[in-house]
């Protein structure tokens, strides 16, 4: 008999979907090892299996392999072109590797075909926020939220303020806080952005707490402290702004934006040695922090331990990042075809600028000159509205790039293009360095150098540029017949007060330049001027006397250059021009700052009845208060060295009748000088126009 053989069984068959249930199962149970084995084995059985490669991607992505994530998500989509999995998973991975057109592309037809899933939204909106496409991401966010994702709110305040929807952003950052956990690193970055929202609004108070509140939450928020400094120094508390922003470099040492500005908190402070020494320390951390060279050259220029030389290296040494285009042809000309000159500015406003360009706007010959204006202004006023009126053409650039502004003042046809600004805030030389214009100058706004070779002239007068002057400038001077310049009284002075040592007994002398001009040779000679007259007393105001710890500082410096700081009454801002002006009755005698003179403060002392003593210097940031007062009719007020303006101050000092006097017709003779003839001056423009033109070949 023989022996049985065994019963041969048939295999088991694979079973894909059974393995792909097994897979997710291990899957959601955390063991990613033996799920990936499935979903391989699943693929190798059925490659065209696309919830297998759906399920496999975001295990590749968790080992680090973006790329086959991709890849696996892709074929499955085009396996299953209708299937949401692979398209959410793809959309997700394009975005996460900067792709985020292709993350727009993929996920659009996921929220067109299910539009109550908010994840797509989501996606949606965040790949539209990547690519500045704010109206879609917002909407995109709006939707997400809707369709119940709390989270969306947060995404949709940023999108918001990129819109500058700045109450909608609040709102909805608020809504974002009320479902974020409290006391958390979230909650805190989200009551961050509030503040920023509400900073954007001009509610400072209100940011302030939001960014106070967020720091008390999480410490290490450094963006928090920046911020909250930015609101504290534009309220004028800058002993408290600088304490933020040493808050948030403990945290954020690197962080050279909050270095620069509380470099430009301790100069609001009247610090300016001190500024100096942190713009430098930054520069040389950071030599391309286009900010901080710009401020080290204003510092550079208060401080009168430094010479011409010095300010114009650094205002060189400012732009020297900026590449300079070759200069275009220039513009061909029909026979008496006006030139056409463009001006770049941020302060055709209620500002110094706006005061001194209006009355060249009201005047000028449109037969020989059209003036377009270029203007990157954040907030415009009426001083805007009327120059906008008076203009030959308009064009709002404060959105705008450097190549986008050059490209609409090419499409003008402008022939010269001015420079208002130099290295003052919301600056545009990088538009210069473009050349756009085939001649390009500087005036007002900055009294020195530009530094920058694109700049072809700055206009000047014989006086600022006296001939033979060696200040070392890149531009060429061109000198009006007149002043450089043409006062615009302005609107909401009162009528001048009567002299106001008659009734007190002393002479008041004041001065409202900034306090960073308030040099150590300044504080001498008035030293030397107070010290001659017991009686007499100092008005200083400036906005930085808003702040304790600057009083404090100023004190020990008039204490230290021999002066009672109980004779000084040192006053902080006013809610209104109108104050500012009125506060003029209180002072006999305004006292010019050294090296940089005042210059909308002294035309307005002039025409509120009080005579400036100036002291002219040699390059010509030092002489403007010579050619006010010379062209106002009061030359002799101009001192050459410092005895001059000592005795200048005490001649007016010891005769206050014929102080009086002065005062009584000081703003009639004012309105008869050429300082306050637009007309005279806009004919000079013109003619200086002229002359550079000629002097520029084709």
């Amino acid at each position: 008999m023989t022996s049985a053989q065994p019963i041969a069984l048939p295999a088991q068959a694979f079973d894909p979907e059974a393995a792909l249930r097994h897979g997710f199962a291990l899957h959601r149970s955390g063991d990613l090892a033996e799920a990936e084995r499935q979903y391989r084995a699943v693929l190798k059985a059925a490659p065209h299996e696309h919830r297998a490669l759906t399920l496999l991607a975001p295990l590749l992505e968790g080992q680090g392999l973006i790329d086959a994530a991709h890849d696996a998500c892709a074929t499955a989509l085009r396996l299953a072109p209708q299937a949401p999995a692979p398209r959410l998973q793809l959309a997700r991975l394009l975005i996460g590797k900067g792709d985020a057109a292709g993350a727009l592309a993929v996920i659009r037809p996921f929220t067109a075909a299910m539009p109550n899933e908010p994840k797509g939204w989501m996606l949606r909106g965040r790949a539209a926020a990547l690519l500045n496409e704010q109206d879609e991401a917002a909407s995109s966010f709006e939707q997400a939220e809707a369709k119940g994702d709390p989270t969306a709110a947060a995404h949709l305040g940023k999108a918001l303020q990129a819109l500058g929807r700045n109450e909608a952003a609040v709102a909805a950052y608020r809504r974002a806080l009320a479902h974020a956990p409290r006391h958390t690193p979230g909650h805190a970055t989200l009551l961050g952005a509030l503040g920023n929202a509400l900073s954007a609004l001009g509610q400072r108070d209100a940011a302030i707490a939001s960014y106070r509140d967020a720091i008390a939450i999480d410490p290490n928020l450094h963006d928090a402290y920046g911020a909250l400094g930015v609101e504290l120094q534009a309220l004028g508390q800058y002993e408290a702004a600088a304490t933020a922003y040493l808050g948030g470099l403990a945290v954020a040492p690197d962080r050279g934006d909050v270095l620069n500005n509380l470099a430009s908190c301790r100069l609001d402070q009247g610090r300016p040695r001190w500024a100096q020494a942190t713009y430098k320390a930054l520069i040389a951390r950071e030599p391309g922090h286009a900010t901080a060279r710009r401020n080290l050259c204003l510092a550079t220029a208060y401080d009168d331990g430094n010479s011409a030389e010095d300010l114009a290296a650094v205002c060189r040494a400012a732009v020297a990042d900026l590449a300079i285009a070759d200069r275009p042809s220039k513009r061909p000309r029909g026979p008496g075809e006006p030139l056409r000159i463009g001006f770049v500015s941020a302060d055709l406003r209620s500002h110094s600028v706006g005061a001194f360009v209006e009355p060249l706007f009201a005047h000028f010959d449109p037969n020989r000159i059209a003036l377009h204006a270029y203007a990157n202004i954040a907030q415009p006023d009426a001083v805007t509205d009327r120059l906008k009126r008076l203009a030959s053409g308009w064009r709002d650039t404060a959105a705008w790039t450097a190549e986008e502004t050059a490209a609409a003042i090419r499409a003008d046809g402008i022939d010269i293009l001015v420079d208002l600004a130099g290295h003052t805030g919301d600056t545009r030389l990088d538009v210069f360095a473009l050349r756009p214009a085939a001649i390009q100058a500087s005036w007002l706004g900055w009294p020195s150098t530009t530094g920058l070779a694109a700049i072809d002239f700055k206009l000047s007068d014989a006086l600022l540029t006296p001939p033979g002057s060696a200040e070392p400038m890149v531009e060429t001077p061109i000198v009006l017949a007149g002043p450089a310049l043409c006062f615009r009284p302005p609107d909401d002075a009162a009528a001048v007060a009567p002299l106001p040592a008659l009734a007190n007994g002393h002479v008041t002398f004041g001065s409202f330049n900034r306090i960073a001009k308030t040099s150590p040779r300044t504080l001498r000679l008035w030293a030397e001027i107070l010290t001659a007259l017991p009686d007499a007393r100092l008005l200083l105001k400036d906005n930085g006397f808003r702040c304790a710890a600057a009083v404090a500082h100023f004190e020990r410096r008039l204490q230290a250059a021999g002066i009672d700081p109980a004779r000084a009454t040192l006053m902080g801002s006013t809610a209104t021009k109108a104050e500012h002006l009125a506060l003029y009755g209180q002072v006999d005698i305004a006292l010019d700052s050294m090296p940089y003179n005042g210059v909308t403060t002294t035309c307005e002392a002039l025409w509120m009845g009080v005579p400036t003593v100036t002291l002219a210097g040699g390059q010509s940031l030092s002489r403007y208060g010579l050619t006010v007062m010379t062209h106002a009719g009061f030359p002799d007020l101009a001192a050459a060295d410092g005895s001059g303006y000592v005795a200048q101050a005490l001649a007016l000092a010891r005769d206050p009748q014929p102080l009086a006097a002065i005062r009584g017709v000081m703003r009639r003779r004012l309105r008869q000088s050429r300082l306050l003839d637009g007309k005279a001056f806009a004919a000079d423009f013109a003619d200086a126009c002229a002359a550079m033109d000629r002097q520029i070949g084709s």
